[in-house]
């Protein structure tokens, strides 16, 4: 009996051990699913942030003009789409933030009807702390479960920079339902942890087959539901998209990127080293070491990248200008490979030589400046000329260090009513190098979405002294008029092509005054018969006058 006792606690002991194991397991297996799942929402995430066209977030103001903006209404189509595709996602939306720290929404996927749907600039005062992290560290996070007035949320939250200045400029965010996200989790956990259990738990192997199987279909179903989606999802963009593992072999590609590289199929591309397949030239031929791509650069050393003075090559052999961007793809801490999409700037950079030709033999200055700090990015040669600066010296230079009339806070003012209007003209007075002042017209556009300034500068300072020159002639001819008038013998009357009398003379006056008494008349009837003599003769091609006395005619 002893013996016996002592199997029994034995095999129980080994029993809870057993059962303890199974637990723990089971807890790991979660937590596993869970963090994979955040991977591939992240993913997600990242992936409808690098589809949204930054200029058009640029362009949005957070407030209700961006309901008549068509930039809000193609982000707001685009994250419908999404969620078309993505029915597990429940919400999508832009956030951003005012520099009191507040956070609001930019736009988001509800339809205006919507009792969940949020308008331009409405504040989202139950952000989470975490969520909150997102939008002022910007960094990329899945958050969550936390609470809001719209229910309960695991959330992917990937900030968007500004590429020309690096700064967080909007956070895209995709809800899932914590409810969902708990099924997703189990579905996900569940084959692992039904075969290890299966594993511990002999006695119940012939009943956990069948689960097995079952969870392993639903699995596999929800895997190949996922991975359509996502194709669906990236098929959907504007945007050529391709992804890369740590050997530089593409692992997917979209619809954008097989028709912009000229492939029919993905399997032309799949499993391809993709710098020798569309990046191994430079525009003359020359070959492109991989050890000079930026692209390869960027996600070895787990950072991105962004550029727009490369090409790429398509498969019958030509070549086309392109605009990159390549982000690392992250696992558990480590990279893993990266996400580059890519647009043909073909037409671009056509507009651009054709500006850049047009400005360079422009007669007119030109500059282009940034809104915010009115320091000046960029001129053409005629502007360099004008004032006798190179175009460094230019570029190290703001505005105000060039006007010689307008004060820092008048410049402040025109720029901010130049903002609203969208453009304005005035003259002002520029100061040379060599501290000559001359007079300038300016005429300044707004470009909303660069928030820059696109002027053009003309001197006028020759224009100027020609208008001061015929102000002095004008000047001087009405004094002698004046002096011909007050000094000559001779009376003298002014008509208008009307035959109306403008003026007459002093010495017209004395005149008349002379002859009145000899002649039998008043000083005004005298004068009045004159003119009214005059008037007619002048009509008559005048040639000679008679005034008749008076007490001669009785008239």
């Amino acid at each position: 009996m002893g013996l016996n006792k002592k199997r029994g606690w034995l095999m129980g002991g080994m029993g809870l051990a057993a059962l303890a194991t199974g637990v723990f397991l089971v807890w790991w297996m979660v937590v596993w699913a869970d963090r994979g799942l955040r991977d591939e929402l992240l993913l997600d995430t990242r992936l409808v942030a690098r589809a949204v066209d930054i200029n058009r977030v640029k362009a949005l103001t957070g407030a209700e003009a961006d309901l008549k903006s068509p930039h809000y209404r193609r982000i707001k189509e685009q994250f419908a789409a999404v969620r078309t595709v993505n029915p597990k996602c429940r919400f999508i939306y832009l956030l951003g933030r005012k520099a009191d720290g507040t956070v609001f929404f930019f736009v988001d996927s509800e339809p205006a009807g919507s009792n969940s749907y949020s308008p331009p600039g409405e504040i989202y005062t139950e952000i989470s702390a975490e969520d909150r992290r997102v939008v002022e560290a910007g960094v990329d996070l899945v958050t969550g479960p936390s609470a809001d007035r719209w229910g309960k949320w695991v959330s992917g939250l990937v900030p968007i920079f500004d590429p020309r200045t690096g700064a967080v400029i909007a956070v895209l965010g995709m809800d899932i339902d914590a409810r969902d996200w708990r099924g997703l989790v189990a579905a996900r956990a569940a084959l692992p942890a039904g075969l290890l259990l299966a594993f511990g738990l002999a006695l119940f192997l012939f009943h956990t087959r069948s689960k097995v199987r079952q969870a392993a279909g639903r699995l596999t179903s929800a895997v190949n539901e996922n991975e359509e989606k996502i194709q669906l999802l990236l098929n959907s963009t504007a945007e050529a998209i391709y992804g890369l593992d740590m050997n530089g072999n593409c692992t997917f590609c979209n619809k954008s990127c097989l028709s912009l590289l000229g492939y029919e199929h993905p399997g032309e591309l799949l499993g391809k080293n993709m710098h020798r397949q569309i990046h191994s030239k430079h525009t003359d031929g020359t070959p492109f070491p991989i050890d000079d791509c930026r692209i390869f650069k960027a996600f070895k050393e787990g950072t991105g990248t962004h550029v727009d003075d490369e090409v790429l090559w398509r498969a019958d052999g030509t070549s086309f200008p392109a605009e990159y961007w390549s982000y690392p793809q992250h696992r558990a801490g480590a990279v893993v490979g990266a996400v580059v999409t890519f647009l043909d700037i073909t037409e671009r950079k056509r507009a651009e030589e054709a500006r850049d030709s047009l400005l360079k033999t422009a007669q007119d200055g030109f500059w282009l400046v940034d809104a915010t700090t009115g320091r000046i990015v960029d001129i053409n040669d005629a502007a360099s000329s004008m004032l006798g600066y190179t175009r460094e010296e230019f570029l190290a230079h703001e505005i105000v260090d060039f006007d010689a009339q307008w004060s820092p806070a008048e410049l402040s003012r025109e720029m901010q009513r130049c903002k609203t209007a969208g453009k304005t003209f005035f003259e002002t007075r520029h100061r040379v190098k060599g501290g000559q002042i001359i007079d300038v017209e300016i005429s300044v556009n707004y470009l909303a979405a660069t928030d820059q300034f696109f002027s053009f500068i003309r001197d006028i300072t020759g224009r100027k002294r020609l208008a001061d020159e015929k102000l002095r002639l004008e000047e001087r001819s009405r004094k002698l008029i004046e002096d011909v008038f007050r000094f000559i013998p001779e009376g003298i009357l002014v008509f208008s092509r009307k035959m109306e009398l403008l003026r007459q003379n002093q010495a017209f006056r004395e005149l008349v005054s002379g002859y009145a008494g000899r002649l039998g008349f008043a000083e005004d009837e005298l004068a009045n018969l004159i003119i009214d003599k005059i008037k007619v003769g002048l009509d008559n091609n005048l040639k000679e006058i008679r005034i008749p006395r008076k007490h001669e005619t009785g008239k």
